[in-house]
């Protein structure tokens, strides 16, 4: 594996940060089953004065990636201006920036190792953390890591601050998908009569991968979040393609589905209670109107982590799912 920190251009005017891409050959995503690349880009936001940081490992929701927190938009404030101006004013402390970039084919890979997507958690865990820490100009030193996300991120924030505390000595999750019994079965039943007109599950998905399927319809954003979760979660064919673990009829596979339970934070983080115990800050927020309906798996999370004694803390704001980057800031001044 082979890294390397560039400086880009001041494009956004920032003031209190420097933008930069590093550059990761990854041999955890060499061949990896849907053929992305293993070269990846990830940009980040590095403090113009030299000092000893916490680094901030931000993790994006499913169909986005880590550039886009600098594009433009219109009327208001690219992530990453905003970030600059709280720290101009004082509002946050500076950190380093790192926003992960994991995207795949199927739009996302939950920040985790699995047969259909790939090796991301090495990827992230055993080559990018390193990265940034070896690539850092001389006089800037990473004192700590944090990880967050929302949604998917927010998915991979638990998933990789619970198996790795020391790596990732805080998480900070903001409406992770959680709960499958909830959350994701019924986009399974949805996704069944989406797949169709192409001839069914197995053959959507390798059509999807031969770029055969019209991304603009309406439909597609549900029918690709949920093949890209059994992308995730699921068993694979010989030909690398996932199974479901329901027919055309809706009959429901239970042994299937039990593996992707596994997978699912209600079971992962009941096993690893004690290295919860470990982390400096667990935090999870969740909108009471989350139209993924994962406020309730979040204060399902948050009665087990009363239970097991975990510190952490607990939010529900007023909104919903497409609310979540409204909370970043408030998130942010908790570090």
């Amino acid at each position: 594996m082979s890294s390397r920190l560039e400086v880009l251009p001041n494009l956004k005017n920032l003031k209190c940060f420097t933008h930069f891409s590093l550059k990761v050959d990854s041999q955890c995503l060499l061949k990896n089953p849907l053929k992305d690349v293993s070269v990846r880009y990830n940009q980040g936001l590095l403090p113009r004065e030299e000092g000893s940081f916490t680094a901030v490992f931000v993790l994006s929701g499913f169909s986005s990636e880590g550039s886009k927190n600098f594009n433009f938009r219109s009327f208001e404030n690219s992530f990453a201006e905003d970030l600059d101006a709280w720290a101009l004013d004082k509002t946050l402390d500076p950190y380093i920036y790192i926003f992960v970039e994991a995207w795949t084919l199927m739009g996302g890979s939950q920040f985790i190792n699995s047969a259909g997507c790939g090796r991301y958690e090495d990827y992230i865990v055993t080559e990018l953390v390193p990265a940034l820490k070896d690539s850092l100009p001389k006089g800037y030193k990473i004192k700590d890591s944090v990880v967050l996300g929302g949604s998917s991120g927010g998915y991979g924030a638990l998933h990789l601050s619970s198996k790795y505390p020391d790596v990732f000595s805080k998480c900070f999750a903001i409406a992770p998908d959680v709960d499958f019994e909830v959350s994701l079965k019924q986009e399974l039943y949805h996704l069944l009569y989406l797949v169709e007109p192409y001839g069914g599950f197995k053959e959507t998905f390798k059509a999807v991968k031969s770029g055969l399927v019209n991304t603009k319809k309406r439909s597609f954003h549900q029918m690709i979040n949920a093949m890209a979760m059994a992308a995730c979660y699921s068993t694979v064919d010989a030909e690398g393609v996932p199974d479901i673990p329901l027919n055309k009829d809706g009959a429901w596979d239970e042994n299937l589905w039990s593996l992707w339970l596994e997978k699912d934070p209600l079971f992962f983080l009941r096993e690893r209670s004690e290295s919860l115990k470990k982390l400096d800050t667990l935090h999870l927020t969740v909108g009471s109107s989350d139209q993924f309906l994962l406020q309730y798996g979040a204060r399902k999370l948050h009665s087990m982590f009363k239970s097991f004694g975990v510190n952490h803390v607990f939010e529900e704001f007023e909104g919903n799912h497409f609310d979540l980057g409204k909370q970043r800031k408030k998130v942010l001044t908790l570090i």
